[in-house]
């Protein structure tokens, strides 16, 4: 056999061997050792199927009915922003996007976006505050076009829900433990 000719099946890679890979998976403690995906192919490269949005089945039944299409999908796309990372405790309940591009991210125009954010159902779960800053030339505050939106993540019980859970826990504290109901979305 010659120099350039390899034997059968042994292709040259730069893939570790599966002895070299649990070898470094011993010496890695679990804060070190970070997965990763791999895609197969250029489809789940794009679409990247791990990265999910994930809302309960309570904010599915009792809210999402009341919000309609376009707020419920506005209300995801900001929570998309948010983040609580359970190593360092940095909680992020707020963002600043622009209607504009919230009515990129969610296919609607600027004018539904603020015609949505203006409905009051959407006070259960999006707080706009107007920021300013300091104008040197007039000596004043002046309002800025981005409001700062603090997103509630979790919303509390629709009215019948929690008449429900009051009446569930009156009950357990005269006839023993009964359970309340969890409203949390």
């Amino acid at each position: 056999m010659g120099d350039s000719q390899l034997p059968p099946f042994s292709m040259p890679t730069d893939r570790p061997t599966p002895k070299e890979v649990e070898e470094l998976a011993a010496r890695l403690t679990p804060e070190e050792l970070l997965l990763l995906p791999f895609y197969h192919d250029l489809e789940n490269e794009l679409k990247q199927p791990e990265r999910v949005r994930i809302q309960t089945e309570y904010f599915w039944r009792h809210w999402a009915p009341e919000l309609g299409p376009t707020l419920t999908v506005l209300v995801i796309t900001l929570r998309s922003y948010c983040y609580y990372n359970k190593l360092t405790k940095e909680k992020r309940d707020w963002a600043f996007p622009k209607q504009e591009t919230l009515a990129q991210q969610i296919g609607v125009s600027r004018k539904t976006v603020l015609r949505t954010l203006q409905n009051p159902a959407a006070a259960h779960f999006i707080k706009r505050e107007p920021r300013y800053r300091y104008d040197p030339a007039t000596q004043k505050k002046v309002r800025t076009a981005a409001a700062r939106a603090s997103i509630r993540r979790s919303a509390r019980c629709r009215p019948r829900a929690a008449l429900a859970s009051k009446l569930l826990a009156t009950a357990s504290s005269t006839s023993g433990p009964v359970s309340t109901l969890p409203c949390v979305t």
